[in-house]
């Protein structure tokens, strides 16, 4: 099949850590993929450069179109720009004749519907604020049971609703190729013999780091002593960055936390020992579960995708989001235990491996474009 993956921008987000890894999976299994962009949403960032190279990387194509890149204030503008795109992707889809449209973001689904191409679209976020633009495909994709739920809130029918949990590459199963813990962490400063605490992600208010700071500030001296927080990953806007060093100086958290920026993040699950994804909300988050499958202890909170993801005391834990007070009583119990938190990263590991890897998602996906495809067919 010759599939066209359809972003408004290439974010530095889980939306295109997702088109690269179910993208990886159709390559090997033989299928063409595309994805028709306005390009790299952070030109200047080497994170941001380092996510679209890894999609060629894996023998994905991009084509660079001129799409809307962000919804503009004066509408007049706003609407030009949607026009653009309309006609660019449309010169794109005659040309090129795929057998399969795939939207990755939902304000451009208007489009295949407005030109009367079958699509399939993913819905990677709930709690979304849609606009009149958003046009259900004939086949659409939820990543998480919160998620299944809006779409059908949508008036689209079950029929056409697949809920197929992300998943991620099995290279994050692959443990690191130095296996020295000690060397890693002292390489950034950090001492090896700390219970190392892991946040991976974008730094601003929807991942709820002031309520994982609250956390750590609400830990005993004892508990303290014995740990260190790394944030791995960037700044939204330098605003966030102003935001955040002003809580971690507030609650008197700067020997306890260091920031390192965005950079792979497999051997910083192999080496930490808990991942907290405190996010106020998500679709169905990657990290938590390459998390898992580094064989780290796992803590989130209750947003989508959590039921799916963990077994609460089983396979990770969950507490209530916006609750700062029930995250610390977790981190005291397996900051103390080491035990237990080997026993819960050890059983995450076999649950991720068993239910969310990325060949798992790409073969359900399949299923969900030979569907289109025969539906097409048949009305004909």
């Amino acid at each position: 099949m010759r599939i066209a993956f359809i972003s408004r921008i290439l974010f530095l987000s889980g939306v295109t850590t997702h088109m690269r890894d179910l993208g990886a999976e159709l390559v090997k299994r033989g299928h063409e993929v595309t994805i028709l962009t306005s390009g790299n949403q952070f030109p200047d960032n080497p994170a941001s450069t380092q996510l679209e190279q890894s999609l060629y990387a894996v023998g994905i194509k991009i084509k660079i179109l001129p799409l809307t890149r962000d919804h503009l204030s004066n509408r007049f503008r706003y609407f030009l720009s949607l026009i653009r795109s309309t006609l660019a992707i449309r010169k794109e889809l005659r040309q090129s004749k795929y057998d399969i449209i795939h939207i990755h973001t939902l304000s451009l689904s208007f489009i295949p519907r407005l030109l009367g191409y079958k699509f399939v679209s993913t819905t990677h976020n709930g709690n979304m604020h849609l606009s009149s633009l958003l046009k259900n495909a004939d086949e659409e994709i939820a990543i998480s049971d919160e998620i299944y739920q809006e779409i059908l809130k949508r008036g689209v029918s079950p029929d056409h609703v697949h809920l197929i949990y992300n998943g991620v590459s099995s290279s994050f199963l692959v443990p690191p190729k130095e296996n020295d813990r000690r060397s890693f962490f002292e390489s950034y400063g950090i001492d090896p013999m700390k219970v190392i605490i892991l946040f991976v992600g974008t730094i601003f208010h929807t991942k709820g780091l002031d309520n994982l700071c609250e956390a750590l500030s609400l830990l005993p001296l004892s508990a303290k002593e014995k740990i260190h927080t790394i944030f791995v990953g960037n700044y939204d806007t330098e605003e966030y960055r102003r935001w955040m060093e002003r809580i971690i100086e507030e609650k008197k958290l700067n020997s306890l936390i260091t920031i390192l920026g965005y950079r792979n993040p497999h051997d910083f699950y192999y080496y930490s020992d808990i991942f907290v994804l405190p996010s106020r909300r998500e679709g169905f988050p990657l990290v938590s579960i390459e998390a898992m499958m580094g064989e780290c202890c796992v803590i989130r909170t209750n947003t989508e995708g959590f039921e799916a993801q963990i077994k609460d005391g089983e396979t990770g834990f969950i507490f209530p989001n916006e609750d700062p007070a029930s995250l610390s009583r977790i981190l005291i119990e397996v900051i103390e235990d080491e035990e237990l938190r080997k026993r819960i990263a050890k059983n995450g590991r076999k649950y991720a491996q068993e239910h969310f890897t990325a060949s798992i998602m790409a073969e359900k996906t399949i299923g969900v474009y030979e569907k289109l495809i025969i539906g097409g067919q048949e009305n004909r």
